[in-house]
């Protein structure tokens, strides 16, 4: 929400030229009767600073945050450079040959108990 000077001064803008106009020229008694700000007009522009405060930390953990990613993706960007091709394939293959072999006992399991299920 944007906050013009207009919207949160508007009640204490004339309450201060009226005690301006009093300091000026008016007795102590008159001065003392403007009775300074209008009741309010101090809580409206602190709910407007803590507005303001508030989004500008919203806006600060939102750039760590995005510091914090960036830095994130450039790790993984370097670790997938700086990757082995041949320790990869090594990998795949290793990993291949173990689902290969689960596929192989799963078969013989599901095999097994289809036969014992029909007799």
């Amino acid at each position: 929400m944007n906050h013009t000077g207009d919207q949160v001064l508007a009640r204490a803008l004339p309450a201060l030229t009226t005690l301006t106009q009093e300091l000026q020229n008016g007795t102590p008694e008159s001065i003392q009767s403007t009775g300074g700000l209008p009741t309010g007009a101090d809580q409206e522009v602190l709910a407007a600073q803590s507005d303001v405060g508030s989004r500008l930390l919203q806006i600060r953990e939102a750039g760590e945050q995005l510091s914090h990613r960036e830095v994130d993706f450039a790790d993984r960007r370097d670790a997938l450079r700086d990757a082995d091709p041949t320790e990869a394939m090594v990998r795949v293959v290793a990993a291949q040959s173990a689902l290969e072999r689960a596929y192989v006992v799963i078969g013989k399991v599901l095999s097994t108990s289809l036969v014992d299920y029909l007799r």
